[in-house]
């Protein structure tokens, strides 16, 4: 491959893979600056291992490691300083309070409830993709979705509005 044809696989694979990264670490920061970070440093990592990660079979997936590996050394170095920002507003265009609520919650989960809970439900993963990419079984990925949807609705059943019977909607 010359450097013209790595160059711009590079670009096509960043164009295709960047806003889903964005996402994804929006979700496990609740901070737009330090997911766009997180977006961006992983996507280095890509560029200076291009040559190896070109021919990998799914280079979004080794991206998607990258971004967990690298979110989970932050979380790990700043733990009460995260507690602190999912309390803050994004800088997102005007999330809603509802949204602030689920953010914070999700944040409040264990890491490998959270990671799973993203992947499928806003990557897409199955059950077995999960479990193939966090090197887990299936049953556990299936038991860390189970808990971290009960605790959610469990923490967010409180701020449901009330139905004309008196009981949540």
């Amino acid at each position: 491959m010359g450097s013209d044809e790595g160059v711009e696989g590079y670009e096509q694979f960043f164009r295709a893979v960047e806003p889903m990264l964005r996402r994804v670490a929006l979700l496990y920061t609740g901070d737009s600056e330090q997911a766009h970070d997180l977006a961006q440093e992983t996507l280095v990592r890509a560029w200076q291992n291009w040559s190896k990660l070109s021919c990998h079979p799914h280079p979004d997936a080794w991206c998607r490691t990258v971004l967990r590996n690298l979110a989970t050394s932050r979380w790990r170095r700043a733990k009460l300083e995260r507690t602190r920002r999912t309390d803050r507003t994004l800088s997102e265009a005007g999330p809603s309070a509802d949204h602030l609520d689920l953010l914070a919650a999700l944040h409040r989960l264990p890491v490998k409830q959270q990671q799973a809970l993203i992947l499928h439900d806003v990557v897409g993963y199955t059950v077995d993709e999960i479990a193939e990419e966090l090197r887990t079984p299936s049953g556990t990925v299936r038991s860390w979705l189970s808990r971290a949807r009960h605790e959610l609705s469990r923490e967010l059943a409180d701020r449901l509005p009330e139905t004309a019977e008196g009981g949540k909607s």
